[in-house]
């Protein structure tokens, strides 16, 4: 873990998409502090060769959507910081992608 101006950078990851598409990436084995905020950015960069997408995506307490226990957000690209102009031309992601990203929840007493 690497602190980043107030937030936390994890290690990278080498991943691959299956056959419908989808990538799913998992930190679960990493020591990450517990975040005590209510808000904050989500920041994701793809790297493919050369090319570098970056992806933010501003989240609040209230948008996470509880499954299980996990807190889930989920949003579409027009969502998206660095996908949102390209929610007509579909040049940079397709037109169904969708980001959701889930967090462990606390245990509540």
């Amino acid at each position: 873990v690497k602190e980043h101006k107030g937030g936390h950078w994890l290690r990278e990851r080498t991943v691959y998409s299956d056959r419908d598409d989808h990538v799913e990436v998992s930190f679960a084995d990493e020591a990450v502090p517990l975040w005590d905020q209510n808000d904050g950015v989500l920041l994701i960069v793809v790297k493919h060769g050369a090319t570098k997408q970056k992806m933010r995506v501003w989240w609040h307490h209230a948008f996470l959507r509880p499954e299980g226990e996990e807190l889930v957000l989920s949003v579409t690209k027009a969502w998206i910081e660095g996908l949102h102009h390209d929610v007509g031309c579909n040049r940079r992601a397709a037109c169904g992608f969708s980001l959701r990203a889930a967090f462990a929840d606390e245990p509540r007493p």
